[in-house]
């Protein structure tokens, strides 16, 4: 049986909502006692890791040999990286507006298309199924990979309508054949 802990990297600094996308900022400190929080007392038959430093630091520390899989980096946002939205609407109000409302379509200046980093996301999920992993794994990742996997295992329609805090964690139960089992939904815990 195959169960799989999405892990929400901790903050990075002080501003709330920033688009990091592939930035490579670090985990703040008070970020990192939050992920420490979250996965106190557990055990993992395997983590896999984002390669973005603050999701690949962690998990190398919970288990040193982990799996670095590229394709589970957040989303390129193109010229809106290391902005907040209210920073974009100020600058770029009306193509954020647009891509707030139809992002099926739409992309981020430069940036990369949903539906391309969805795809992305599913296949590297699937390549990683295929290598047979069984027991309860941890998967350090991003918002925007969480968002676009909790959209197609719970059938949301809109993935903006999902907020995924820093240091939230969602455990599924991966049936082999079947439907992906929300399991644990665990908001950041706080000192």
């Amino acid at each position: 049986m195959l169960s799989l802990t999405l892990l929400r990297h901790g903050a990075v600094d002080e501003r709330p909502f920033v688009l990091w996308g592939q930035l490579d900022p670090p985990v703040s400190i008070a970020g990192d006692a939050a992920m420490q929080r979250a996965v106190i007392g557990q055990r993992w038959a395997g983590v896999i890791s984002s390669p973005l430093q603050r999701c690949r630091v962690f998990a190398q520390a919970v288990q040193p040999d982990c799996q670095v899989i590229d394709d589970l980096r957040e989303m390129h946002f193109g010229v809106w990286q290391g902005l907040t939205p209210a920073e974009v609407m100020a600058s770029d109000g009306a193509r954020y507006a647009a891509f707030q409302a139809d992002p099926e379509t739409l992309a981020p200046p430069e940036g990369e298309a949903l539906p391309a980093f969805r795809a992305r996301v599913f296949a590297a999920l699937k390549k990683w199924r295929e290598t047979g992993p069984d027991g309860d794994w941890l998967c350090l990742t991003h918002g925007g990979v969480i968002r676009v996997l909790l959209q197609e295992w719970l059938r949301i329609d809109d993935h903006w309508r999902i907020a995924v805090p820093p240091a939230t964690s969602l455990k599924f139960l991966l049936p082999e054949g079947g439907d992906p089992v929300l399991l644990a939904l665990r908001p950041p815990c706080a000192d």
